[in-house]
């Protein structure tokens, strides 16, 4: 309660590869990043609350965006 939900998913080799977030407290992940290399490379967002990404951001402004 009263922070954002967050669950990461790791691959075999326990390097990061994925963050789901429920940022507007809805229960849902409306928020993904996929993370290569140890960096973000894309985020997506779902705008209109329906689980689904609606707006994709890649590269460098992916990289700020996720900080």
């Amino acid at each position: 309660e009263g922070g954002v939900a967050t669950w990461s998913y790791y691959d075999a080799n326990e390097k990061l590869v994925r963050k789901e977030r429920d940022v507007k407290g809805t229960g849902k992940v409306d928020y993904w990043e996929y993370w290569e290399n140890g960096a973000i490379d894309r985020i997506g967002e779902d705008l209109d609350g329906d689980g689904q990404v609606d707006r994709w951001t890649k590269g460098s402004d992916a990289a700020t965006a996720g900080k």
